[in-house]
């Protein structure tokens, strides 16, 4: 607060100052220069105070530059994990699901059973299906629980008993 009020004083001082020059100045061809100097002082009396500011505006804008770079950085980080947390509880509703239309159509219990998923490289495919029987399940055809979930999700399966 007290480098505005500084600011101020010296600014009102150099329109003061340049006020009474342009009065003392008699002479209408001197009195032009006269002016025209004493404007230009005014003028840096008023704009010499703002350099710091400025200067402290110039070295915040790399700041923010960097700051930028470093929200870049965590957002990617942040938004590699989301995605892997959604493709983990994708992974389980898909899982859920097919246990059920297991259950629906072929008569497996959910219990009696367990899905492992490969993933392709990029995480947006299931690549093969493991099904795993328990029980009374154990009995069920092979074939026939194979082409059932090749039709349900269209990718490689294979049946183990557990």
């Amino acid at each position: 607060m007290n480098a505005v009020k500084e600011y101020l004083t010296s600014a009102v001082f150099a329109i003061c100052a340049a006020g009474i020059c342009g009065m003392l100045s008699f002479d209408e061809k001197l009195g032009k220069y006269v002016r025209f100097t004493v404007s230009l002082c005014v003028l840096a009396a008023i704009l010499l105070p703002l350099r710091p500011t400025l200067v402290y505006l110039k070295d915040m804008s790399y700041d923010i530059n960097e700051l930028e770079n470093i929200i870049d950085d965590k957002l990617g980080e942040y938004s590699g994990k989301v995605s892997s947390s959604l493709t983990e509880h994708s992974l389980e509703i898909l899982k859920s699901a097919i246990k059920e239309r297991l259950r629906a159509d072929l008569g497996i219990p959910e219990h009696e059973c367990e899905l492992l998923m490969e993933l392709k490289e990029d995480a947006s495919v299931v690549e093969k299906i493991t099904v795993i029987l328990y029980g009374y399940s154990v009995w069920k055809d092979p074939d026939e629980i194979k082409s059932y979930m090749y039709s349900l999700v269209e990718c490689e399966c294979e049946v183990a008993l557990g």
